[in-house]
């Protein structure tokens, strides 16, 4: 686990929540393994699991209010609305596992800047069209045409590896 990790949370109400446990965590990570998730899904959800019940005081309950004491602390202590969406994201699944939903988390914070999409799908399809129509006489050897689109208000300036024989493979993405 990483070592950094927020600081301890004490919400009231959480004295009427679930006691969150290195068991309780165990046996929904087994769950979530058994049903196949992805083991990058797991190592996550249990990295994340895993923080939240450190950074709990006292007798580490979630209850009403809990999760959103813990998103704010992550954010006070620097972590990106992202990251703090994906912990909180892993807790709610947690609260879904035991049937809690009632001290689950369901707004998650608005990124800034951090995730605009770099082309919408409209672009993306005029960037896989451009590409295949300027294809090269051989298949297998791909080509790259670099292409400048506007998205949103930022301009970005796109280079993409394209194989007519496999679609489209996205080689880079540069901000400008």
């Amino acid at each position: 686990m990483n070592p950094r990790r927020y600081k301890e949370t004490s919400v009231a109400g959480a004295e009427t929540g679930v006691p969150l446990t290195p068991e309780l965590i165990g046996e929904f990570i087994a769950s979530i393994r058994g049903k196949g998730y992805v083991q990058g899904t797991v190592d996550r959800y249990q990295a994340s699991l895993e923080q939240l019940y450190h950074s709990l005081s006292g007798e580490k309950r979630i209850g009403r209010g809990t999760l959103a004491a813990c998103r704010e602390q992550m954010l006070a202590d620097g972590y990106a609305a992202r990251t703090a969406n994906l912990r909180i994201s892993a807790a709610n699944s947690l609260l879904s596992y035991l049937g809690l939903r009632e001290y689950q988390l369901t707004d998650q914070i608005k990124p800034g800047d951090e995730n605009i999409p770099e082309i919408s799908r409209g672009e993306y399809h005029r960037l896989l069209r451009t590409a295949r129509n300027t294809g090269n006489s051989s298949p297998a050897q791909p080509s790259t045409t670099k292409i400048t689109v506007q998205s949103g208000t930022a301009p970005t300036s796109a280079t993409r590896t394209f194989s007519r024989s496999w679609g489209i493979r996205v080689a880079t993405v540069l901000r400008a």
